[in-house]
């Protein structure tokens, strides 16, 4: 293979755009990052709705009939013109071809058309209130949807985020899940009742990546699966399930090329103050490397694609993308890790001709929406400092959920985050010389014991706060057991 390599003062030219399109993808074809990670990173507008509508979807096997296109609608209430195709007046629904029926049952004409309208205003209150997810021509993916009946078929279920955790909660996480999605007593099933229509489902299905199912993801399997046998209400259940996926989308990311794909990350409170933090630095170590793991883990795996083969052997020099040089001497594994050092190295947006969107890292798409549910930080670039690992007040629940029983003997505090620095990776610095080291062999220097205390007092006075957990008379705590 050297003997076919183009050599100019010892480099090897490589073709910038072929590299990236065998990584993505395109929209119709599966790229690396793909068959690697499980699931598909090519937006960075992807936000938790999406996945849970993607979930229920698997888990269903399809959307309703409907495609939620009656529950668009009513949101759209105002009548838009010909620039938005649409016209959602009162009369006109009631006369729809499709959706006339349900909207006549929802809404009979007899209840006088100022309660319609607030009735619709109502909806739209509930289900828009993000200010975004109803434009006119789009399809709806509701974060709010705690029934299948409220399903809607959206264009995001291409990306098989939802498709790779409803496989990584497996058949009993499915059928908990299953079960959930159909149950109608709850307040946000209830008030829309009247809409919870259409009883056939409309499959759509989508080709999965073969991906080996590493020890992280058969402990964050049997965890998630934990956390759906909570006695929680349904609605805060779903959007405990929503968290903990965005966390496992996160850490598979950052853990893939550790051993077991379990990673090492430092995580630190999400709402402490932005100045002078400490353990800042070690956290974004962290993330930092276990990136830097991700990317000689698809190195490995890049040197196994024939198109690798012919990039590397064909001499490129001009044209929108740039042009990448790589050592001349590199063979192997770690010659594509340079060709994807080089790559990430002209970052988007700083290339002539070449756009903004022309290129995603997996991070791009996991960041954007773990920032979102609070599990990376900072949630702006403003202040400078690098992303990092976080946990709410919220997400310390979720994890203890994940990892307690309902019911049985509480936990110790130490125990507990053992487990999970075990089965997921997450420190916190309850352990606190055994997290050191750990860190350490990550290569994350500098790790402070007294530091890594406080640490762990903040999130122990989270669960605290939540009334999952309790202080001991012999300054130790614990979690879980008859506390939930």
């Amino acid at each position: 293979m050297a003997s076919d390599h183009v050599e100019v003062d010892h480099l090897v030219y490589l073709d910038a755009e072929a590299l990236a399109r065998l990584l993505m993808g395109g929209r119709d074809e599966m790229g690396l990052f793909e068959r690697v990670l499980g699931f598909r990173t090519s937006t960075t507008r992807f936000f938790l709705m999406h996945l849970m509508n993607d979930l229920a979807q698997s888990v269903f096997g399809g959307h309703p009939t409907h495609r939620g296109d009656l529950l668009c609608r009513l949101v759209r209430y105002e009548h838009v013109g010909e620039e938005g195709g649409e016209d959602n007046r009162d009369a006109v629904l009631r006369a729809d071809e499709r959706l006339g029926g349900a909207y006549n049952a929802a809404f009979p004409e007899t209840i006088g058309a100022a309660q319609v309208r607030e009735l619709r205003e109502g909806i739209a209150a509930l289900l828009n209130f993000d200010k975004g997810m109803y434009l006119p021509g789009t399809a709806m993916a509701s974060p709010v949807a705690t029934h299948w009946r409220l399903l809607g078929r959206e264009g995001y279920r291409r990306f098989k985020a939802g498709l790779y955790v409803s496989e990584l909660i497996g058949p009993e996480g499915r059928e908990l899940l299953h079960e959930l999605y159909r149950r109608e007593r709850d307040p946000v099933s209830r008030a829309l009742a009247p809409l919870l229509f259409g009883h056939e489902l409309e499959a759509q299905t989508y080709e999965r990546a073969q991906v080996e199912r590493t020890a992280f993801d058969q402990a964050l399997s049997r965890r998630m699966s934990n956390l759906l046998r909570q006695p929680l209400s349904k609605p805060v259940l779903l959007r405990y399930l929503a968290l903990a996926s965005s966390l496992a989308l996160t850490l598979k990311l950052y853990g893939l090329g550790r051993a077991g794909g379990i990673p090492t990350l430092l995580a630190l409170p999400a709402e402490s103050s932005t100045e002078g933090r400490a353990l800042r630095e070690q956290a974004v170590v962290s993330l930092a490397r276990g990136l830097d793991a991700f990317d000689r883990h698809l190195a490995g795996a890049l040197v196994q694609e024939p198109e690798w083969a012919h990039i590397l052997c064909n001499q490129i020099r001009s044209g929108a993308w740039p042009t990448l040089t790589i050592d001349a001497s590199l063979q192997g594994v770690d010659a594509a890790h340079e060709a994807i050092r080089a790559l990430r190295a002209h970052r988007t947006g700083s290339i002539k001709g070449v756009k903004e969107t022309d290129m995603y890292w997996p991070e791009n798409f996991v960041n954007s929406m773990a920032q979102r549910a609070g599990v990376v930080g900072p949630k702006t670039n403003r202040a400078g400092w690098g992303k990092h690992l976080t946990l709410t007040p919220d997400l310390v629940e979720v994890v203890i959920l994940m990892f307690t029983d309902p019911g049985g003997a509480p936990k110790p505090w130490l125990q507990l985050w053992a487990e999970v620095a075990a089965d997921l990776g997450i420190l916190i610095g309850a352990n606190q010389d055994l997290d050191a080291h750990t860190l350490e062999d990550a290569q994350v220097p500098f790790v402070s014991l007294s530091e890594l205390e406080t640490n762990s007092e903040i999130f122990l006075e989270y669960a605290i706060e939540r009334g999952i957990a309790r202080r001991l008379p012999d300054s130790g705590a614990e979690v879980g057991g008859a506390l939930l």
